[in-house]
């Protein structure tokens, strides 16, 4: 939709240059190709204007400023373009490990907080509710563009008043909403497990988590919880940089440092081993939510889930384990 925008409303938006239309969502473009790695990765990459802007954002309007403390001044003052690449100046490096340290803060204690991802949880229940209006809403620029977060909720409130059958979907997603307003929780967690791996482990992962949440919904229907709203919720991206495990991987094995002392450009382990193994490890957090109501009325099908849940994921961390020893 970024995209769409910045293509279709060009003259609205006054792009005088240098860059235009195609260019812009050439740099927004994850694929190889088009615009240069290093303008992409201003955009997502270990030092990404982004994350600069957001982390001290949201820490204030949170009021956990202790998290999201980072030195931008510093950080944009240590950038340097080397070979196309985006490298940091040594110079900077301590300023920029703390913004690793601050991403990892946040998501663990703010964004992927349990209490979080029920919300999350619950918005996308209520907007599945709804699919054709969403459809609507994303059939034009110039309609998707007129809708934020006080319009959607009004227009949802409003179109919940009909008495026809066309307001139905909408009085269920205008229910869940005011629960979401009221901070009343229609899940719960019922199982956390946290596993600690090194970058190497990174390959495997997504195939054995998958095949362990298959496990654990086919339990789910064994002990008849189809309608117990079972969420299996996982995210690796909660890792020292904020970005995939895969560009980690290139930018720790890189020469992505730049030494002020002999203007060279370094790999991390070269200039501060200690910090390049604070940076090869991260944790994945998988968690099990259930409907609050059915976990309450059900408690022994809720243990019977966690026991075989927890046998699954204690079996994969072992064959995580022998493979890393």
């Amino acid at each position: 939709m970024t995209r769409r925008i910045i293509k279709e409303k060009e003259d609205e938006l006054q792009l005088n240059g240098p860059f235009y239309a195609d260019e812009i969502n050439d740099v927004l473009d994850r694929r190889k190709g088009g615009a240069p790695d290093f303008l992409k990765d201003l955009i997502d990459g270990p030092y990404d204007c982004d994350k600069l802007d957001y982390l001290i954002r949201d820490s204030y309007h949170l009021g956990t400023p202790e998290y999201g403390r980072i030195d931008v001044d510093r950080i944009l003052d240590g950038l340097r373009v080397k070979n196309l690449e985006i490298v940091i100046s040594s110079s900077a490096l301590h300023a920029m490990m703390n913004s690793f340290r601050a991403i990892k803060s946040m998501y663990t204690a703010i964004y992927y907080h349990k209490t979080s991802r029920i919300f999350d949880f619950m918005i996308v229940d209520a907007l599945m509710k709804i699919p054709n209006f969403i459809a609507e809403i994303t059939s034009s620029i110039d309609e998707f563009i007129k809708y934020d977060d006080y319009l959607l909720m009004y227009t949802i409130k409003e179109k919940a008043m009909g008495s026809d059958s066309a307001a139905e979907p909408f009085k269920e997603a205008d229910k869940i909403f005011q629960k979401v307003r009221d901070r009343k929780k229609t899940y719960e967690q019922i199982k956390e497990f946290i596993f600690h791996l090194p970058l190497v482990a990174e390959d495997p992962i997504n195939t054995d988590i998958k095949e362990v949440c298959r496990s654990i919904n086919v339990l789910c229907r064994e002990n008849n919880a189809q309608d117990f709203n079972i969420r299996l919720d996982y995210r690796s991206a909660i890792n020292p940089m904020g970005i995939s495990l895969g560009k980690i991987s290139k930018w720790l094995v890189s020469d992505m440092i730049y030494d002020t002392r002999n203007n060279t450009v370094k790999s991390l382990e070269e200039v501060y081993p200690a910090y390049y193994n604070e940076l090869v490890r991260y944790s994945i957090i998988f968690r099990i939510y259930a409907d609050k109501e059915k976990s309450k009325r059900h408690p022994e099908t809720i243990k019977r889930i966690k026991e075989g849940a927890t046998e699954e994921l204690n079996n994969l961390k072992k064959k995580w384990d022998q493979t890393l020893h």
